[in-house]
């Protein structure tokens, strides 16, 4: 299993198994849990992504999901059972929310890890690119967009070529409860990204914009 020691941030699946369906379908729980995970794994030094609330697997079995960010510095130290010590209470607070009897599966997320670790080379090497667009809109941000973090993104598109793109949510959409409003810059990189070692390899290179 790959130990992610180049990585600046490991990202953490906390996933709860319901084959007996115990739990019944619970909607709620992602809006149950966001907040109090949220602040949890910041005080451990982590950053809480999302989480699955209600899905199941091809044989029907249904499953819960979250997923942590956590440093390199917090991946690498782990407990007796060789899990990272910050998962502990985001685990014990996890089983307050369901019922006993569930199954759990804890392990490193490699796809998000490597998404993230592209991501932020992205966003460094556009600097010059992006810090401009964040400049103008940032201020501009309502209805609670200022809670929500510009995100950056690699996208494989076509054989040899990568797309990168940086989202900045602005507002809500008066036309259309319950949705965002996000500007979206988008740009084209050499395809390095995703070399074994995604963060160290991209430089700035040219680009057409898209």
């Amino acid at each position: 299993m790959t130990d992610f020691k180049d990585f600046e941030w490991v990202v953490w699946r906390l996933e709860v198994q319901d084959p007996q369906q115990l739990a019944g379908e619970d909607p709620d729980l992602d809006e149950r849990t966001q907040g109090t995970m949220t602040e949890l794994a910041a005080s451990l030094g982590c950053v809480y992504d999302h989480c699955v609330d209600y899905d199941s697997y091809d044989d029907e079995t249904p499953y819960y999901a979250w997923w942590v960010r956590l440093p390199a510095a917090e991946h690498a130290r782990l407990d007796k059972d060789g899990l990272p010590l910050a998962i502990g209470p985001l685990r014990q607070y996890l089983t307050t929310q369901l019922p006993d009897g569930l199954k759990w599966e804890i392990t490193p997320y490699r796809e998000l890890t490597y998404d993230h670790a592209g991501s932020a080379a992205m966003r460094a090497a556009y600097d010059d690119l992006i810090a401009p667009f964040e400049r103008a809109l940032m201020p501009l941000r309502v209805d609670g967009a200022d809670a929500l973090d510009p995100r950056a993104k690699v996208w494989k598109w076509e054989e040899n070529l990568l797309v990168g793109t940086f989202d900045l949510w602005l507002c809500n959409d008066p036309d259309r409860p319950h949705t965002w409003i996000v500007v979206t810059v988008g740009l084209w990189t050499e395809p390095q990204l995703f070399d074994e070692e995604p963060a160290a390899s991209l430089g700035h290179f040219d680009f057409t914009p898209h």
